[in-house]
């Protein structure tokens, strides 16, 4: 095969964000001559890089690299979280919450596992449309920490215990020139 056909193949077979400006990808030895070039391209969109051995690579930020490796294992955990929902659903997660990533779903109720799994979806996307798994990870910390909760009945009691106004007080930082100020 020409190299000029191999170029046009590997040209139409790329994503127009992963060409420099000649339209395909990028050689070694055009690496060696604009490597400047190449790496200011891969900071705007990502940039195929092919070798001598014709293997692919992409170069990109890492920060965007390191998102997507965090989204996919995200949603492959989702994706095992729902088949288990699925076959389980009129079940308590007591029964089924072991078979997910996110076992701790054993301490909640049917209905507030129904949330949790339409919930999950939403984060998800948020987190594609945001590029930032910040969120995602925030909620799911979120439900977790419930869960550490309701597994704690003398915590949830305390929690939920009314308040009486006439037992609260109002802590003041100590003053700088009383026993136990800051000097």
């Amino acid at each position: 095969m020409a190299r000029g056909s191999e170029e046009n193949q590997t040209k139409e077979a790329r994503p127009a964000g992963m060409r420099h400006a000649h339209g395909g990808p990028w050689r070694p030895s055009e690496i060696q001559r604009s490597y400047r070039a190449l790496l200011d391209s891969a900071k705007e969109e990502a940039q195929v890089i092919v070798d001598t051995d014709k293997t692919q690579l992409l170069l990109e930020e890492r920060s965007k690299a390191e998102f997507r490796i965090a989204l996919i294992r995200r949603l492959g955990e989702i994706a095992q979280f729902h088949a288990a929902y699925a076959r389980n659903r009129e079940s308590e997660p007591a029964e089924w919450a072991a078979q997910t990533p996110y076992p701790w779903l054993a301490a909640f109720s049917r209905q507030e596992a129904d949330e949790f799994a339409s919930e999950l979806l939403a984060y998800a996307l948020d987190a594609v449309r945001s590029e930032s798994m910040e969120r995602f990870e925030g909620n799911l910390a979120a439900w977790r920490s419930t869960a550490e909760i309701y597994d704690q009945p003398e915590i949830l009691e305390r929690m939920l215990a009314s308040i009486k106004p006439a037992e609260i007080v109002e802590l003041l930082p100590p003053e700088e020139d009383e026993p136990g100020g800051s000097a």
